[in-house]
C-alpha cells in the first residue's frame, strides 16, 4: 500500500514518520503546534543544522541568551536589523542580553537600560508580530520601489549608483578619424621605422579612450 509523505509543519521536511519529525525532532500534534506558536516571533538565529526553523519571540531570545544558546558570535536578524543578518554583539536589543554594548566594546549587564560608556539605549522588542521592516506599509514600499527604479543599480553588486552607467562597447559606433590624429597606417609606419620617441600603437586605443578616458 502506498503511503503519502507527511510534511513537518515546523521545518518543512517531508517524511513518512507520523509522530515525530526525523529532522527537527518535534512531535506532531495540536499541543506541539500551540507551543511553537507561543515561542514564535520576528527574531531569527542562523542555524545550518535547522535552516528552515521559524523565528523566535523576544522572550525566547532572552531565554536563549541566558542559557548560552545565543552568544556574541551568533548571527541573528530581527526588528532592530531590518531583517538583515548581523552578529549578535552588534545587534540593538540583543547585544546587552549577552553582556556587551552594540555601539562600543564596553561590557554591560542585561538589566542595564543604556550603555555606561557611550550612552547607547538598550531597547527591548516585546511585540511578537513586528518584523521591523524599513517600509511598514504598502504605500511606503511602492514609493521606495519608484525611487529605486529611478536610480541605476549595479547588476553585479546590487548597490545603488547614481552616476549613469557607461554604455556597452558593442553599442558604440567605430570612432571617427580626427584631423589632429595621424592615420593608423602612418603611426604603424613610424613604429616600424624604429623611432624610440614614438608611443607604441595599440589597436582599438581610440575606442578605449572614448569609453574610459585618456
Amino acid at each position: 500500500m502506498k503511503h503519502d509523505a507527511i510534511l513537518c509543519p515546523f521545518c518543512g521536511t517531508a517524511q513518512f514518520n507520523k509522530h515525530t519529525c526525523t529532522f527537527c525532532h518535534k512531535t506532531f500534534g495540536e499541543k506541539s503546534r500551540k507551543e511553537a506558536q507561543i515561542e514564535m516571533g520576528p527574531w531569527y538565529i542562523r542555524n545550518k543544522a535547522n535552516p528552515y526553523a521559524a523565528g523566535w519571540s523576544y522572550t525566547m531570545m532572552k531565554k536563549m541568551a541566558g542559557n548560552g544558546v545565543l552568544n556574541a558570535k551568533s548571527v541573528v536578524r530581527g526588528p532592530s536589523t531590518r531583517q538583515f543578518w548581523l552578529m549578535a554583539k552588534f545587534t540593538p536589543g540583543i547585544s546587552h542580553l549577552i553582556g556587551s554594548c552594540y555601539a562600543c566594546p564596553v561590557p554591560v549587564r542585561e538589566t542595564d537600560t543604556c550603555c555606561t560608556g557611550c550612552g547607547a539605549p538598550f531597547s527591548e522588542y516585546p511585540n511578537r508580530n513586528a518584523l521591523g521592516l524599513r517600509y511598514a506599509t504598502q504605500e511606503e514600499a511602492q514609493a521606495a520601489l519608484a525611487e529605486l527604479e529611478a536610480t541605476s543599480v549595479s547588476p553585479r553588486t546590487g548597490l545603488h549608483n547614481d552616476r549613469p552607467s557607461k554604455p556597452s562597447p558593442l553599442a558604440i559606433a567605430p570612432p571617427q578619424e580626427h584631423p589632429h590624429k595621424q592615420a593608423i597606417a602612418t603611426r604603424q609606419a613610424v613604429v616600424e621605422s624604429g623611432n624610440p620617441n614614438e608611443k607604441p600603437f595599440v589597436p582599438g586605443a581610440d575606442l578605449l579612450d572614448q569609453l574610459f578616458g585618456a
